[in-house]
């Protein structure tokens, strides 16, 4: 063979070489991508449920336990996504036998270790004794799997 030969030959067998390490690199690359993503996946849906709909539901019981909100009673709680908004329901009640005030509060969802999502802000009307309305706090983005909220007045 003659050096032009052996060079087209030498460039040819170095590009292959080349060519078959970036293919294993990207390969490498892909494969622990889709490991992070699988196993992020798997804990951000620990405290979630998937409706007929499509929409989701959080089945956080520390979530859903009921619980007092200046003098007033919170209960029947739910914190759903659907289309990328996640809406925290429930309703208050007024079982004392005072007036209470009309408020502004800022509810808190956090996840397992504490750490903060989002807050969202509410107003509470002005409610009677035996009285009651319904919670309704929005956010935009899927926080539906938050393990608890809490709730204090502005």
């Amino acid at each position: 063979m003659n050096n032009d030969g052996k060079k087209y030959l030498l460039i040819t067998i170095v590009g292959v070489i080349l060519i078959i390490c970036a293919i294993v690199t990207i390969f490498f690359i892909y494969k622990n991508r889709m490991q992070t993503a699988t196993a992020e996946g798997e804990g951000s849906t620990q405290y979630v449920s998937i409706l007929e709909d499509g929409s989701k539901e959080n089945t956080s019981e520390k979530l859903k336990k009921d619980r007092k909100f200046d003098g007033l009673d919170i209960t029947n709680i739910q914190l759903t996504e659907k289309a990328g908004i996640t809406q925290l329901t429930a309703i208050i009640a007024n079982h004392s036998k005072k007036v209470k005030e009309e408020c502004t509060a800022t509810i808190t969802l956090i996840d397992y270790n504490g750490n903060e999502l989002t807050q969202m802000k509410i107003y509470v009307k002005e409610l009677q004794p035996s009285e009651s309305t319904r919670l309704n706090a929005k956010a935009t983005l899927d926080y539906v799997n938050a393990y608890d909220f809490t709730i204090k007045k502005d």
